[in-house]
């Protein structure tokens, strides 16, 4: 499990995403843990677990289950401050 937050030149993007590495398991781990997430952190969330793009080294080298979770938005001023709160 890689733990990211994500950034963006347009403020406006947010929620979470978990992407996950072509290793056996991975698929179904991202979409449970995505589940999960979105339950706890943003219920509003649109994204859905998806393949991590080829440019991602540690994903792409991957020999086991793997996934990478974006957490939020840090270029989105609301998720920047709730990724600050220990309650969050």
């Amino acid at each position: 499990i890689s733990i990211h937050q994500n950034c963006f030149p347009d403020r406006r993007p947010s929620g979470c995403q978990v992407l996950y590495a072509e290793t056996g398991g991975s698929e179904d781990f991202a979409k449970l843990a995505h589940e999960l997430l979105c339950q706890s952190l943003c219920p509003d969330n649109r994204r859905v677990a998806a393949p991590v793009p080829d440019n991602i080294y540690l994903m792409r080298n991957a020999n086991c289950t793997a996934i990478l979770v974006e957490c939020g938005f840090l270029s989105n001023a609301r998720e920047a401050r709730l990724l600050t709160e220990e309650s969050y």
